[in-house]
């Protein structure tokens, strides 16, 4: 099988399914390697075979390395013109029909508008503008950064020790997973990460079932433009604040729509004409469920639940159970994660846990865990080369990456995608009037990369990075980081004691705005509301850290009331441990 990241290699597991079904060897194989044996066309037939998935993984192997996130401009722009020209014309449609019913449905594009701008300057704008003046009158409370409080050979080693298997056999899990951002993809490989180390006992197969749904026959945004959703929310990441704003909202009610139309509109129109009509997804979910059996459903996507239930429903294994595991701070904010009371909820939040029972789902179906679920890296000292040892020196380590020591360093990352904010961030910083080392970590946007490579930064160093798995070892050289307001980064930072300035504008994602709450009203770092005030922060933040570079500081979270887990002690994140017993728990 494919990795998240598209590389073929080792499979999770050798323990095979069913002895028809090719080997789990020849499944992970060399497609790359060699001319095709006759099992090679052996497997392909069972991945293309419309019986089964119609599944193209050569396909899905490029897209996940380089289509997801390099999407074509002139495609994104033509479905999101084409979407507002079919806005426009039901307008236009009810304009006509108030011509006969005289009911004001002319007007509705006029309640729309006042309705869409008093959203952008009440909720958004003018919270943005305040929360972040606060944020730079209070200033910090900064102590010397604390060293782990959760190690990760600790906690495996206790895992392994006291963690007991009341089940028998190897399990079989499916993990439904989604490239929009990579918050998604880390969470996964984080949690694959360490069940592979404690040796659980279970199959684990990864579905690309956000690309499935957006690639399958019916899919019109497809089918017409040969653009994915992922492809257009990933687009707008890489194009700055507004159109990444834009995209998200677009791309999240296009979902809405589409898949309750597919499941339950055209469901409607079958059993009308009693006939099995529609329900395109629920179809091929029913298929990868008879195909894998699993015993157990991670499911690390949004908005999906709808289809995952009725493909259960026709395959008769509704009994088998849906874990969401929720990357984001909030469960029925701007994504839709809860979506229905059978599901068990994966939450790292208070207020996502408090959402799904008011939503309905049983209090033994909703486990808040301590935090967001981090990958194992950001429990461990940072190895950046070939020459660290325990006794080498954080100046030593900068030194090696063409950094000065006898300034602070600032960790620039806006996500895996990359966007082009980061060079306007940059060179903010090097507008500041103390000198800084500046990491940029640039993602997949290889055009990113080659410009902060290429530009003039005069006075100051700085070290720019591609995609790499190596974040915590950066963030942990850094004195601060300056990012967008992503629930895993800032739970990163929070769990390795960096202060951060993060983003808080208008145009924030609206997923993104309760995570810029939780930093700045924790006091886990400064805000900006403009790039043009980063310069500012910036200095701020190294009068509080003083002028001896040989201290790095984090933050003293303030006191809060009525919290729990990461919104009590953003240090004490140890939710990644707590997953192995929660699956345990689920599985028997």
């Amino acid at each position: 099988w494919t990795g998240a990241d598209g590389t073929w290699g080792t499979p999770h597991s050798s323990y095979p399914v069913d002895p028809d079904r090719p080997s789990e060897d020849t499944l992970a194989g060399s497609l790359y390697d060699g001319e095709p044996t006759e099992e090679d066309d052996r497997r392909e037939a069972w991945f293309t075979d419309p019986g089964y998935f119609n599944f193209d993984y050569a396909q899905h192997a490029h897209y996940i390395k380089y289509a997801c996130t390099h999407p074509s401009s002139v495609r994104a722009i033509i479905v999101i013109s084409s979407g507002l020209t079919l806005l426009g014309l039901v307008f236009f449609l009810l304009s006509k029909l108030d011509d006969k019913l005289h009911i004001g449905l002319r007007y509705s594009p006029l309640v729309a508008l006042f309705l869409v701008v008093g959203h952008i300057v009440k909720d958004l704008f003018l919270l943005s503008l305040w929360g972040t003046y606060k944020s730079s009158r209070r200033g910090l409370d900064l102590v010397e950064r604390q060293g782990f409080k959760i190690r990760r050979d600790e906690q495996v080693e206790q895992l392994k020790k006291n963690l007991e298997f009341r089940f028998e056999g190897r399990k079989v899990i499916v993990a439904l997973s989604g490239n929009g951002g990579g918050g998604h993809e880390a969470t996964q490989r984080g949690m694959l990460e360490l069940l592979e180390e404690i040796e659980f006992p279970c199959v684990f197969y990864d579905c690309a079932l956000a690309w499935m749904i957006d690639t399958n026959s019916n899919n019109p945004m497809y089918t017409f433009f040969g653009i994915t959703g992922e492809q257009l929310y990933n687009w707008g990441l890489r194009h700055g604040a507004f159109v990444a704003w834009f995209t998200s909202n677009f791309c999240h009610w296009g979902q809405f729509f589409g898949l309750n139309i597919d499941v339950h509109l055209a469901g409607l129109v079958g059993n009308l004409l009693g006939v099995d009509y529609g329900d395109v997804c629920g179809r091929m979910c029913a298929r990868i469920w008879e195909y894998y059996q699993p015993d157990l459903i991670l499911d690390y996507t949004q908005g999906t639940g709808t289809v995952i239930y009725a493909g259960l429903k026709r395959a008769n294994m509704l009994h088998v159970p849906v874990v969401k595991v929720v990357s984001d701070f909030e469960g029925r904010g701007a994504h839709r994660w809860i979506e229905d009371v059978r599901q068990y909820i994966l939450c790292g939040t208070s207020k996502c846990r408090k959402e799904s029972l008011d939503f309905g789902v049983p209090p033994h179906q909703v486990v808040q865990t301590s935090g967001m679920i981090l990958r194992p890296g950001f429990y461990e000292q940072p190895q950046l080369s070939q020459k660290n040892t325990p006794a080498q020196t954080r100046g030593e380590r900068l030194r090696e990456l063409g950094l000065d020591p006898t300034v602070r360093t600032a960790l620039v990352c806006w996500g895996g995608v990359g966007s082009a904010k980061v060079m306007d961030v940059g060179k903010s910083i090097a507008r500041s009037k103390i000198r800084v080392n500046i990491i940029f970590l640039c993602g997949r946007n290889q055009d990113l990369l080659q410009s902060v490579q290429s530009n003039d930064w005069g006075r100051i160093r700085v070290l720019a990075m591609g995609f790499t798995q190596d974040v915590s070892n950066y963030m942990q050289l850094s004195d601060f980081v300056v990012c967008k307001p992503g629930p895993g980064i800032c739970s990163e930072a929070a769990v390795l004691h960096v202060p951060m300035i993060v983003e808080w504008s208008t145009f924030t994602l609206p997923q993104e705005v309760p995570v810029s709450r939780w930093v700045i009203e924790r006091g886990l770092g400064l805000g900006f509301h403009s790039v043009q005030q980063i310069k500012a922060r910036v200095e701020q933040m190294c009068e509080l850290m003083g002028s001896d570079m040989s201290k790095v500081y984090g933050p003293t979270p303030f006191p809060g009331e009525g919290l729990e887990g990461v919104d009590r002690y953003p240090l004490a994140n140890r939710a990644l441990f707590e997953v192995p017993g929660i699956l345990e728990r689920v599985l028997s």
